[in-house]
């Protein structure tokens, strides 16, 4: 079982998945799912769209179509969004304290091995 990809249930019910390198640094966090199963596909999306392009948040328009990772510095942290190819957001990373750390977190997500199909535990 691969333990990066991690489902949650929120007080209110909802779920949503983490994403975690293989030392168990947090790297990404996605929305929160009215179901399981909306979850579960968001997932899939995830793990076909994180081999995605990397692109400043002001050049954004560029990548119609397909998916992306869009990367900003918020304050004195750096993050990013990973973008399904409407624009919809899958994930959204943590906050990093420099550029090469969110660079490094975004080359990890895109060499990560994930299989779609897993059925990965809900931790409540």
């Amino acid at each position: 079982m691969d333990n990066s990809i991690r489902i949650s249930k929120t007080i209110d019910g909802e779920f949503y998945f983490t994403y975690a390198a293989d030392d168990g640094r947090m790297i990404a966090r996605s929305d929160s799912y009215a179901t399981l199963p909306a979850c579960k596909n968001c997932i899939r999306v995830f793990c076909h769209c994180k081999g995605a392009e990397q692109c400043e948040s002001k050049d954004i328009l560029w990548f119609e179509g397909k998916p992306v990772y869009e990367v900003f510095k918020e304050g004195d942290k750096y993050s990013f969004l990973l973008k399904g190819k409407y624009g919809e957001i899958l994930v959204f990373g943590e906050m990093f304290d420099s550029a090469e750390e969110r660079d490094a977190a975004i080359a990890c997500a895109r060499s990560h091995e994930l299989d779609d199909t897993e059925e990965y535990e809900v931790i409540i």
